[in-house]
C-alpha cells in the first residue's frame, strides 16, 4: 500500500485556524480532521478555504472530514487563538488527555443533531442521493480549563 502524503504535513500555511493552510487567505475557512490509512480520525487538522477544499479534498486519497463551525476541539477553536498551549492547529496543554493529562473541560453549547437528506458527489464525479447525521453547535465554545493566555510584553 502506498504511503500517501498528509495535508497536515505538506500544506505551507498551517499555523492559524483562521487562514487557509494552502493559499493563506482568510475567506470562508473550514477545519478538516485528518484520518489514517484505516479511515480512523487522528488528532491532526487542516484549515482550508472553500475553494482550496473543493480542489484538494476530493482528489486526495486520505480521508478528511469537515468539522462544523463551532465544534469544540482544542487547538482549532477561536478561544484557542490567544492560548500559550496552541501550536499551529494543535493543543499542547499538559492537562489534555491526548497529551497525557487528567483532561480538560470545554464550555460549549448543547449540539443540535440533524439528519441531512441530500446528495453528494462520489469519486467518479456522479452525484448520489444520500443522507447523513450532523451535530450542529449553535454557538462557539466560551471557555476551556486548559487555556492559559499568552502574556503580553
Amino acid at each position: 500500500m502506498k504511503n500517501w502524503p498528509r495535508l497536515s504535513e505538506t500544506l505551507p500555511h498551517l499555523n492559524d485556524p483562521r487562514f487557509c493552510g494552502n493559499c493563506g487567505t482568510g475567506e470562508k475557512v473550514t477545519i478538516w480532521i485528518e484520518h489514517d490509512e484505516k479511515d480512523q480520525p487522528e488528532l491532526k487538522f487542516v484549515s482550508l478555504c472553500i475553494a482550496c477544499a473543493d480542489k484538494i479534498i476530493e482528489p486526495h486519497p486520505r480521508l478528511y472530514a469537515g468539522m462544523g463551525q463551532n465544534t469544540p476541539f482544542p487547538g482549532v477553536m477561536d478561544i484557542c487563538l490567544l492560548c500559550k498551549h496552541r501550536s499551529g492547529l494543535r493543543c499542547t496543554s499538559p492537562l489534555a488527555k491526548f497529551n497525557g493529562g487528567a483532561g480538560i473541560n470545554i464550555a460549549a453549547s448543547k449540539p443540535i443533531t440533524a439528519f441531512v437528506d441530500g446528495t453528494r458527489t462520489g469519486p467518479d464525479g456522479r452525484r448520489r442521493r444520500t443522507g447523513w447525521i450532523e451535530r450542529i453547535y449553535p454557538t462557539a465554545p466560551t471557555n476551556c480549563t486548559g487555556r492559559q493566555f499568552i502574556p503580553h510584553d
